[in-house]
């Protein structure tokens, strides 16, 4: 039997599958915090469990699944989304000082962005980013303008579509 423990962190429960599997079987364990995976390591060499694998995964890229047994996630959907309402200042700062920091930014779909993503239906103004545990952040604000309910783009797409000439910020 082959099994995975889909967002294993530190690996309690893929040691306890690895046991009880027994070393006839395989078990691998998945996810994305590397201090949790080596932990997970030096726990199954303490118990001398050889049917254990723990691997660095993003699990949005997950495509494995046909090759599994028994799946099991237990804590995956623990990552979750949280919004903040801000300013529109503070948007632009938060913007500036994750990308000083090397912190991937995206926009509405999840592509990559520099700059803040626009929902035209509301309007609102935001930016999405991870935290150090995986869990997706959102920094928000309502723009003053009209709604345009088939738009999601770039603010300098916004901009230009509405055509606005300045900043919001003071």
């Amino acid at each position: 039997m082959t099994c995975v423990d889909v967002g294993c962190g530190g690996g309690d429960v893929t040691l306890q599958l690895a046991a009880l599997i027994g070393p006839q079987g395989r078990v691998v364990g998945l996810d994305m915090d590397e201090t949790k995976l080596e932990m997970a390591r030096q726990a199954a060499n303490q118990l001398r469990l050889a049917n254990v694998q723990f691997r660095r995964m993003n699990m949005e890229n997950w495509i494995e699944v046909a090759q599994y047994d028994c799946i099991y996630c237990r804590f995956l959907l623990t990552r979750c989304h949280f919004a903040f309402a801000v300013s529109f200042e503070q948007l632009v700062s938060a913007l500036e000082k994750l990308n000083e920091r090397g912190i991937e930014t995206r926009g509405f779909g999840g592509e990559p962005y520099r700059e803040p993503s626009v929902i035209g239906w509301m309007p609102s103004a935001q930016i999405y980013f991870r935290d150090p545990d995986g869990h997706s952040l959102e920094f928000i604000t309502i723009l003053p303008d009209a709604p345009s309910p088939g738009f999601n783009g770039s603010y300098t797409e916004w901009k230009e579509l509405i055509g606005r000439q300045e900043s919001l910020c003071s």
